[in-house]
């Protein structure tokens, strides 16, 4: 009987898991409902992939949103954003050549 209690706990558990939806917080314990992730920091910032320009364009099949930093692209390197079709610079221009 043991057994079976513990299985059809198990069961539940798992079955929750498939539909729970939630958000992440870090440095908060109230991550908005609107924030798949909410970062809260006051001393810290957001740090996003370095990779140099070959790295970033050996990733296969980059999805529209993908963001790196480029560490060798432009004169002190830039932040850029995959936008379905081509790498462009955060304000949407032409992401800056290799350096």
């Amino acid at each position: 009987m043991k057994l079976k209690t513990t299985l059809l706990s198990a069961l539940l558990v798992f079955a929750g898991i498939g539909t729970a939806h939630a958000q992440v917080g870090v440095g908060t314990n109230t991550p908005d409902n609107a924030a798949a992730l909410d970062i809260t920091a006051t001393d810290k910032g957001l740090l996003p992939p370095r990779l140099t320009a070959g790295e970033r364009d050996n990733i296969s099949n980059p999805p529209a949103g993908l963001t790196v930093w480029c560490s060798n692209c432009g004169s002190n390197g830039e932040m850029q954003v995959y936008n379905g079709t081509n790498w462009t610079n955060m304000t949407g221009g032409t992401a800056a050549n290799y350096s």
